[in-house]
């Protein structure tokens, strides 16, 4: 069975072979994107051994299925199964996500890599539209924990002036077509759930976290109580871009929807246009993210940072090529799909459902 931690195992060259067919009908039940071992074993015992026995199902036909896990994804890896056949993206009619506004006025990005054996983050990319329309893009490599915090801080205070500069205007205009909006985003969940844990760290500095306290009421840490005017369910200013497609499209993607390739996946079969495709020792078969001898190389200051640079960047331009393709078909569909209500932003001065007020409500 392969899913995505199988990139570090030396028999992976061989059980790629179960997925490399020369038809998509014979590949191996494990290049759907999400299915478990578990389930794959289950859809082997009840006569489904590849993605042809998968996608020639009926989408309802694990609508009885007594196991749970089938009765409630079986539609899901039918539909996945079907895309893989096809060649070809298939929209999920009918659906609908608050994962995503329909439009964003000054759209914040973030690519971050972590060292999990170092325990901070070692590359940060940053790239969001001001006010005037420019865009503001930096890149940096990270080699020590004592370096992440300077970094964090720039970024911090990038974000930060951004927010205050859309609060004063908005605050200024009586025309609500002249309002502005914006919205945090990352590709991968992992990518947030890293930023935050880093934040995390410095939360105890009271000059951080007095400094800080407009972004973190928005970036706040795991473990923290969120602040409920920037944490609402249908009102949330971070979104992770890789689960709203996951709610929305089956993608021709065999065993991971990374970035490399569900974005080559939409470029060869749709009008998108501007696919991440890593440069020579940056690809992985199931992840987009640094390897370990990458983030070594940002460890250890060896050469090749400007690559790694390179890198971010390229993460970051497809990132927001797909923010702004998602759009294009929500605005073009009979009935747009991208329904978070994302109103105009201004600061909250006082978090008035906790009655409570500064970073004492995140405690």
């Amino acid at each position: 069975h392969l899913y995505y931690k199988c990139e570090q195992c030396k028999y992976h060259p061989h059980c790629l072979k179960s997925i490399q067919k020369e038809t998509p009908e014979d590949m191996d039940l494990s290049a759907i994107f999400g299915l478990t071992q578990y389930t794959k074993r289950k859809l082997k015992e009840r006569g489904f051994h590849t993605v042809g026995d998968l996608s020639a199902l009926e989408s309802d036909h694990f609508e009885h299925e007594t196991l749970w896990r089938l009765q409630g994804t079986g539609e899901a890896f039918i539909t996945r199964a079907k895309s893989l056949v096809a060649k070809t993206p298939i929209f999920k009619e009918g659906t609908r996500t608050i994962n995503m506004p329909a439009t964003v006025d000054c759209p914040i990005i973030f690519s971050v890599d972590r060292s999990a054996n170092h325990g901070f983050l070692v590359s940060i990319g940053l790239h969001l539209r001001q006010l005037d329309g420019t865009i503001k893009e930096v890149h940096f490599t990270i080699p020590t924990k004592d370096a992440e915090r300077a970094v964090l801080e720039e970024c911090l205070d990038t974000i930060q002036t951004l927010l205050q500069d859309l609060h004063d205007w908005n605050s200024d205009k009586t025309n609500k077509d002249d309002l502005k909006t914006c919205q945090i985003f990352t590709y991968e969940a992992s990518e947030m759930r890293n930023l935050k844990e880093s934040i995390a760290t410095y939360i105890d500095d009271p000059d951080f976290a007095e400094t800080y306290k407009l972004v973190l009421r928005i970036l706040t840490p795991e473990g923290l109580i969120p602040d409920p005017l920037y944490n609402q369910l249908n009102q949330s200013l971070i979104t992770t871009l890789r689960s709203t497609f996951e709610q929305l499209y089956a993608i021709p993607s065999t065993v991971t929807y990374d970035l490399a390739r569900l974005s080559q996946a939409l470029e060869t079969t749709t009008s998108f246009s501007g696919a991440y495709s890593p440069e020579e020792g940056f690809e992985h078969p199931f992840s987009s993210q640094l390897s370990m001898d990458q983030v070594e190389n940002i460890i250890h200051e060896r050469a090749h940072l400007d690559a790694i640079k390179q890198d971010l960047q390229s993460r970051l331009h497809t990132t927001h090529l797909l923010i702004e393709w998602l759009i294009e078909q929500s605005s073009a569909a009979t009935s747009p799909f991208l329904c978070l209500n994302n109103t105009p932003f201004v600061v909250q001065e006082d978090t008035h459902t906790m009655n409570i007020g500064g970073l004492d409500g995140l405690h």
